[in-house]
């Protein structure tokens, strides 16, 4: 399942030519991230393992999806995009506003304590730092079939960044 925004734009700008084949499961809430985690519970219920690709801002905005009964035993792996907010803005207002003004009304960054928020919670919590880590993280979630978070941390200067140069080399090739 993807969340909105980066996710999504992600997933179909830089996957293989049979992504749109595989089942994928997303929505968009009033605000385009009410009720990710609560859907991606509530899918998991019926279809797993599952995968949910979200980013920090759309995850802390329905953490209370933790909240429905058993959900920390449910076969869910939570890919944490921390990008310190709505990084997706960055590209769409970074020339009209002013840093303070973007940060106020579309980043708002937070310091998450994310192990203590996944502790708080009971729900399994792992933080990598590069793709062998990451690998090992999904590996050990599916095997332990609870809830889990696997959180990664984005620069979100450099985010942008490197997602262009990506697009150049594969446009390019």
């Amino acid at each position: 399942m993807l969340s909105a925004s980066s996710p999504i734009r992600d997933w179909l700008t830089f996957s293989e030519n049979g992504t749109l084949t595989r089942n994928c499961f997303s929505f968009r809430g009033a605000s385009g991230i009410d009720g990710t985690l609560s859907l991606a519970l509530g899918i998991s219920r019926i279809k797993n393992p599952l995968l949910l690709v979200t980013g920090d801002l759309a995850f802390i905005h329905d953490i209370n999806g933790w909240l429905i009964e058993n959900s920390i035993d449910m076969n869910l792996t939570i890919l944490l995009i921390n990008n310190y907010g709505g990084n997706i803005f960055n590209r769409i207002y970074k020339e009209n506003l002013k840093e303070d003004e973007l940060k106020k009304l579309f980043l708002m960054p937070k310091k998450i304590n994310w192990s203590k928020l996944a502790e708080g919670y009971q729900v399994n919590f792992r933080s990598v730092a590069n793709f062998k880590k990451l690998r090992e993280a999904f590996d050990w979630s599916i095997s332990i079939k609870k809830s889990v978070i696997i959180k990664v941390d984005i620069d979100p200067e450099n985010e942008i960044y490197e997602k262009n140069a990506l697009l150049e080399k594969i446009i390019g090739s």
